[in-house]
């Protein structure tokens, strides 16, 4: 019982700091974007949306496992509320897991499109919207799936369905990461070398990240019993969950941050420009010049 407290302590606190590092980076974000929001090259609203939806997945899932530590604590067996609500939790945490994931990669894929200063190219980002639109409908059966078997009784063979088609999502997103590593390989002369390596870490870390669900999916998540089934985690499977695939989204986030270029200093209007070189062409003799010229010129039309 200490060995489980202590494993729920550690994810726990895994999970806030995760949350913690992610609002502040998402809230530095958004002042980064803000200040650079009208000139910006880079893809805003993609950047946001991935930093929104990290955020509301952490706390989804740090709620789920506050909420799981407390039915272990109070070994509450049989059928309840706070059961339900956590199987319930379990499904919108997958989902929005598979939507940060799809979320993270279309990031990836504008950020290596956009830093090549070519804002001409569509067809990348046309293929990324329909990638995303793809995974999230996907997404959306394996909830609903997920959901009836929660609702039905003897639905085992809805709960493999919906598990098989959780590692399959997890499979389909880790062959379309493969868009943001073409465009990063075709585009590397293009890109300074800092913006080039970070976005290879956090592709990376992307890839580790789906890996490691597909793992869990294959050695636990598959055949195993719709209630409780976060209950029902190895405790070493809980923190490490909460280790490698929560913080390995922080860092991506921060990454992405940090591939986020300055604000550029706004440059004056070309007449701005031409009247601030004109008066900075005239010194002090110019003017006692032009100043005798225009006398000698009045007196000689009043001669």
């Amino acid at each position: 019982m200490t060995t489980t407290y202590t494993f729920y302590c550690l994810t726990l606190a895994f999970l806030a700091t995760a949350l913690v590092t992610s609002t502040v980076i998402c809230f530095l974000s958004f002042l980064k974007l803000h200040a650079r929001s009208k000139t910006a090259e880079v893809g805003v609203n993609w950047i946001r949306a991935s930093m929104t939806i990290t955020c509301i997945w952490l706390i989804v899932w740090l709620v789920e496992a506050s909420m799981a530590f407390h039915v272990d604590r109070s070994d509450i067996t049989g059928p309840s509320t706070l059961h339900s609500v956590l199987d319930h939790l379990e499904g919108a945490r997958t989902l929005l897991g598979v939507v940060t994931s799809a979320t993270i990669m279309s990031t990836e894929a504008e950020l290596v499109v956009t830093l090549k200063q070519d804002v001409t190219i569509k067809n990348t980002r046309t293929l990324t919207w329909a990638l995303w639109t793809f995974i999230l409908f996907l997404g959306l059966i394996r909830f609903i799936f997920y959901e009836i078997s929660l609702t039905t009784h003897d639905a085992e063979v809805i709960y493999s369905a919906s598990a098989y088609m959780e590692m399959a999502l997890y499979v389909v997103i880790c062959l379309i990461a493969f868009v943001p590593f073409i465009c990063l390989v075709l585009y590397r002369s293009m890109l300074p070398n800092s913006i080039f390596f970070l976005l290879l870490i956090a592709y990376f870390l992307t890839v580790g990240r789906l890996g490691f669900s597909i793992a869990q999916d294959v050695l636990v998540g598959i055949g195993a019993d719709q209630h409780d089934a976060y209950l029902t985690l190895p405790n070493w499977i809980r923190i490490a969950e909460a280790a490698v695939v929560g913080w390995a989204a922080v860092m991506t986030m921060t990454i992405i941050y940090s591939a986020i270029p300055k604000p550029k200093k706004k440059r004056p209007s070309r007449r701005n420009r031409l009247s601030t070189a004109s008066d900075m062409s005239f010194n002090c003799q110019d003017t006692l010049y032009w100043d005798a010229l225009t006398k000698s010129s009045i007196e000689s039309n009043q001669v």
